[in-house]
């Protein structure tokens, strides 16, 4: 797979930018298949006598410069030793590879360093590398996706016909945004921009390793190739019964078999949410029925609406969605009307209450529907507008939620822990397709940050918010909505209260005659 991903590094016409990732298990030679491309595509400048165009600069990133000098320069230092004319300079920061003449010159930019960081701003290149975007284990921060953005208009070294964007990774989450970049480029079907990803299959280093000892007829070269393969096949295995000990499936997917999965950070937020709240098929939506909207703003404004079955059925959660980067305004613009205007949820009137049970129409039912809109009370502030502009655009009359944390959050344990009596369902049921946010949140990425020194969770809102960024707004949007309907304390005393003992009508008799 290296191999291959060399080969599309170093072929092509001119005038063609090729974006090149390179993903696998750990151990697999990533960085060095990169370092070898880079090598490669400035040997092809050399045979085709453009040398005014060499040294090849090759701007090399990570999420810190810490972890660039303790595993991006092992890999080139190991490369170093087995043969590759490999100088140092300005205290490791750079490196340059030789034969005749200089072919590549590495910089090494870790974004922890703000000086490094501003020497991007007119950095001219003709490679731009990008080493693991998406953290190991959520430990780190991985590289931003403007990071890309940067880099793209990095790509201007004169002379050099063929630019090149690297990624090399372990695989990343399932949301991670190279994904989303890669899926959209290779939508777009721009002549003069070609997108790969090239994937290591977990192991395939010791089968090379195996194919090789196979190939040759010396016995002790054979044997030695046999237990390079025997030993990167026992590191394989500890990594994956030490990461599955501590509870880590996640990291085994991504660090061991080398498969896109989410990763698990934190605590999370709901911890009794399970895949049984989820409905894999289009819910009904009953027109006597009020919608209730839940709204969040803060960082992110975000919209979720749900109706309340009649005699304690449940909660249909109908559609959630929140947007970075963007005002109430523009969000209920570009998302909350299309998605009312798409099922045709119009209303008709204010809502005054409850209703009986009604018809169920299903998604396409045609207006005639009321609303209760409750928000974060922050909502409601003169100066920030928010509320006035929900008021204002949907005819709504904002109810100001729970300002406290522990009865949204209780609110939300309580409901998702109830089984609604009728039915064999959850309480509350999420539509799959229009939900996808709030979903991802109430997996884990709405979570509450934990400190790496001593597994304690910080288990406040802010922290939650702060950890989790867009992902906490569906759900505390939700939240809002079943602490105004559901309070939690009023369900527990219900629920929680032990009768008093009968008197026994009878005495028991014992052996003793008691």
């Amino acid at each position: 797979t290296a191999e291959f991903y060399i080969s599309a590094c170093c072929e092509g016409p001119p005038g063609e930018m090729r974006l090149l990732i390179l993903s696998g298990p750990r151990g697999e030679g990533k960085t060095t298949g990169g370092l070898v491309a880079c090598v490669e595509l400035a040997a092809r400048l050399a045979r085709e006598g453009r040398y005014d165009a060499l040294p090849l600069r090759i701007a090399v990133v990570r999420d810190s410069w810490v972890n660039i000098a303790r595993t991006t320069l092992v890999s080139f230092e190991e490369n170093q030793r087995k043969g590759l004319p490999l100088e140092w300079r300005d205290g490791r920061h750079e490196a340059v590879v030789g034969f005749e003449v200089p072919y590549c010159h590495f910089y090494f930019f870790g974004l922890d360093d703000a000086a490094s960081a501003d020497k991007l701003q007119g950095f001219a290149c003709g490679v731009f590398w990008l080493e693991e975007v998406a953290p190991a284990a959520g430990l780190a921060t991985g590289i931003p996706a403007e990071v890309m953005g940067l880099g793209v208009t990095c790509l201007r070294q004169p002379g050099v016909p063929y630019y090149r964007m690297l990624i090399t990774m372990n695989p990343p989450d399932s949301e991670a945004w190279v994904l989303r970049v890669e899926e959209y480029l290779a939508g777009l079907e721009i002549p003069h921009i070609r997108v790969h990803h090239a994937v290591i299959p977990a192991g395939e280093k010791s089968e090379h390793f195996r194919r090789l000892a196979s190939e040759t007829s010396d016995a002790a070269v054979a044997e030695s190739w046999g237990l390079a393969a025997e030993d990167f096949d026992r590191y394989r295995e500890r990594n994956k019964v030490f990461l599955e000990s501590i509870g880590r499936g996640d990291l085994v997917a991504r660090l061991v078999e080398g498969s896109v999965g989410d990763i698990q950070v934190g605590e999370p937020v709901v911890p009794n949410f399970s895949p049984e709240h989820v409905s894999s098929e289009s819910l009904s939506v009953f027109r006597s029925l009020p919608i209730v909207r839940g709204w969040d703003n803060e960082p992110s404004p975000a919209c979720c609406l749900f109706q309340i079955l009649p005699e304690g059925r449940g909660v249909n959660v109908l559609g959630s969605h929140s947007i970075e980067n963007q005002h109430m305004e523009g969000f209920i613009d570009a998302w909350t009307l299309p998605f009312m205007a798409k099922y045709h949820l119009l209303p008709t009137r204010p809502s005054t209450g409850s209703v009986g049970p009604g018809r169920g129409w299903g998604r396409g039912a045609r207006g005639g529907f009321a609303f209760e809109d409750v928000g974060d009370p922050v909502l409601l502030n003169s100066q920030l507008m928010a509320g006035r502009v929900i008021n204002q655009k949907l005819g709504a009359a904002l109810i100001p939620g729970a300002i406290d944390w522990d009865e949204r959050r209780g609110a939300a344990l309580a409901c998702f822990a109830r089984a609604a009596p009728k039915g064999g369902r959850r309480f509350v049921l999420i539509e799959k397709a229009e939900n996808k946010l709030l979903l991802a949140g109430l997996q884990g990425r709405f979570h509450f940050p934990k400190r790496i020194s001593t597994g304690v969770s910080t288990l406040t809102a802010m922290a939650a918010k702060r950890a989790s960024g867009h992902y906490s707004n569906a759900c505390d949007a939700l939240f809002y909505g079943l602490a105004l309907k559901f309070p939690a304390a009023e369900w527990l005393r219900r629920h929680q209260a032990v009768a008093a003992p009968r008197t026994p009508t009878s005495r028991v008799k014992t052996f003793m005659g008691a």
